[in-house]
């Protein structure tokens, strides 16, 4: 469970990230 809700975040961290650096660039 609580490796699941690791994995889970640090995949929403490197999506916002990625999301903002998209945003960032246009």
């Amino acid at each position: 469970m609580f490796v699941l809700f690791g994995s889970n975040y640090v995949c929403e961290q490197t999506f916002s990230v990625m999301k903002y650096n998209k945003s960032r660039s246009y």
